[in-house]
């Protein structure tokens, strides 16, 4: 390796790193580039590019530089491909995986190197059987609250076409729904085939493959719900690959990127549409929830349902300071930098009921869900309250959560 050209690259490097700390990111990918150019071998070039792209936010490119260091570290043996992998443990932990995946098979490692390498594998597949193990959890036990109450009205889950709305990033209800016999459709605003990097393609396999050897043992369920449904075999059914998810469409037809205030189906298309935890998010902070409770009655089909649990607790720290965000106007509220996904639209469980009502549907259950906590309130915690909310009695603002059966008229 020329050391001019080495001199000439680590020059580049610091003027890249310089542009990024300016926030300067287009003259600093034009510098990495350079640096590449004059020392195209050396993985600490694209590994430095990695760490720039996580700190700028850019999390695609980042994993992107850290495979490409990653493949240039193995040519330069084990131990810098084990001091690459152990610089993604934090910012990358899905890249450090299949990294570290790479360096034990199919060579012999360095003792001290495998040890490593396989005690990370080990906790970060510990990791994610247990974070499956919970979305399930937590899917069965929504599927256990409202399934008994359409089923003792009427209603057969085999054959039924139904749209659950936030299908997340493993929609576990989804898959819930499919073993009952539903042919099942999905919709999230914010999520897309494409956007699973938020797990990562390890993390999601993982995932799968604990969920679907659950699913296989048929005990999550009542027997009777699922008899004559054929089991679900996950490799014909889901392929976790290149960064992205892709279902048999006759499984989960999964539409990303698509809001639920503007559905893509035709008027009555559905016999049930669902969701969990998800309406508390509609229409903030730009638009109206009312916009998504017409959708739902429109895509509906005459006799068929909605069911929705929704959250109504301060996302941004729920535990805590459950009405924290009842203390705001609307626009202060809507100015707010808050995270996506602790954005909520403040909605109480009677405004929902009403909603709902207002839709054309007709109210069979509206109830609070407390799991034995509801959130304490006294006249001290309503006069910290904005005046848009004082006016609501205890029991409204007591409930954390609430459960909201719907259906729509023959």
């Amino acid at each position: 390796m020329n050391p001019g050209n080495m001199s000439q690259a680590f020059t580049a490097l610091q003027q890249a790193m310089d542009m990024i700390e300016r926030g300067e990111y287009a003259g600093a990918d034009a510098q990495f580039d350079r640096a590449e150019s004059l020392a195209p071998h050396f993985p600490g070039i694209n590994l430095m590019r990695a760490q720039a792209m996580n700190q700028a936010g850019r999390v695609l490119d980042a994993v992107r530089h850290f495979g490409a260091a990653a493949i240039k570290a193995q040519i330069m043996g084990f131990q810098a491909h084990q001091q690459l992998a152990a610089s993604l443990e934090k910012t990358a932990r899905d890249a450090a995986f299949q990294s570290y995946r790479d360096l034990l098979a199919p060579r012999y490692a360095p003792e001290e190197i495998e040890t490593r390498a396989r005690r990370f594998i080990e906790e970060y597949t510990r990791e994610f059987t247990t974070h499956a193990n919970t979305l399930l959890d937590t899917a069965a036990n929504w599927v256990l609250l409202h399934a008994p109450l359409l089923i003792e009205r009427g209603f057969d889950f085999r054959g039924a076409r139904v749209l659950e709305i936030g299908g997340s990033i493993v929609p576990a209800v989804c898959y819930l729904y499919a073993v009952m016999g539903a042919r099942v459709c999905a919709v999230d605003k914010f999520r897309t085939s494409e956007s699973i990097n938020i797990l990562g393609p390890a993390a999601q396999r993982i995932c799968h493959e604990t969920i679907f050897a659950r699913l296989a043992k048929r005990d999550l369920l009542p027997a009777e719900w699922l008899a004559g449904n054929p089991p679900l075999i996950m490799d014909e059914l889901v392929e976790c690959s290149n960064n992205s998810v892709a279902f048999d469409p006759r499984f989960l037809d999964f539409r990303g990127g698509v809001d639920a205030a503007n559905l893509p189906f035709d008027t009555g298309s559905f016999d049930l549409v669902s969701s969990v935890a998800t309406l508390e998010h509609v229409g903030d902070p730009d638009g109206d929830p009312a916009d998504t409770v017409r959708e739902i009655a429109r895509v509906l089909k005459p006799g068929g349902w909605s069911a929705h649990m929704i959250d109504l607790c301060d996302h941004r720290d729920p535990k805590n300071a459950p009405l924290e965000f009842l203390k705001y106007s609307d626009a202060q509220w809507r100015a707010m930098s808050v995270p996506q996904n602790q954005r909520a639209n403040r909605w109480r469980m009677s405004r929902w009921s009403e909603a709902f009502k207002n839709a054309g549907l007709e109210e069979v259950v509206a109830r609070p869900e407390t799991a034995g906590n509801s959130i304490p309130v006294t006249p001290e915690t309503v006069a910290q309250l904005h005046a848009d909310f004082k006016n609501l009695d205890f029991a409204d603002l007591s409930a954390p959560g609430c459960l909201i059966l719907s259906r729509k008229p023959l």
